[in-house]
């Protein structure tokens, strides 16, 4: 024969809830339920003060106080743009005048020294230096890429020199392309051809 136990739970109705949950009837019998009247919270009185003084009461609600995140501004590292002078110094460390590259080369070296640049602005600044003889092209192709190598070592003086003729090399070249280009229509030539006539 099992024994039974009679036990007096005192809890509330929550926990009352959570012991049904947990499989309470499923191994006893509820046989008495009562309720006891708990006494409430006495009530605080109104602050009392002098009569020449206002009377506070308390809010019945206090919202809690809510901050606003003000997001921390990050400093970000400057972005180094590669210049000329600074490829042509990758070239003064990396290559002596006897050693060929590509612009591939300085691209990949310039990514480690921490430089934030395209393939296109090496490239660019080989072209203007190949222009104005600080390297030679020495072979390759527009595919698979040139292949330079230095021509004598130059200071930054020198350098920058040579890069300010670059403009004036180029726009020359330019003029005499398009000359050549709409020499089709050159006015004087086409005067005197008309007047020969």
């Amino acid at each position: 024969m099992e024994k039974k136990y009679l036990i007096n739970l005192e809890c509330s109705i929550n926990a009352l809830a959570e012991l049904i949950a947990l499989g309470l009837e499923k191994h006893c019998t509820i046989t008495k339920l009562e309720m006891f009247d708990q006494p409430s919270e006495e009530k605080k009185p109104a602050l009392q003060v002098a009569s020449h003084k206002i009377e506070f009461k308390h809010p019945a609600k206090v919202s809690p106080v809510i901050k606003k995140s003000v997001p921390i501004p990050i400093k970000k590292q400057p972005i180094r743009k590669i210049g000329g002078w600074d490829v042509y110094e990758i070239l003064r460390e990396n290559f002596h005048p006897q050693k060929t590259f590509k612009t591939r080369d300085i691209n990949q070296i310039a990514l480690r020294m921490g430089f934030d640049q395209t393939a296109n602005a090496v490239s660019a600044h080989m072209t203007r230096m190949n222009a104005v003889n600080l390297v030679h092209r020495c072979g390759g192709n527009k595919t698979a890429g040139y292949v330079y190598r230095m021509s004598a070592l130059r200071n930054k003086k020198d350098f920058n020199k040579l890069m300010a003729s670059y403009e004036n090399k180029a726009k020359a070249r330019e003029r005499k392309k398009s000359a050549a280009k709409n020499s089709w229509f050159n006015l004087a030539e086409f005067q005197r051809q008309y007047n020969a006539n």
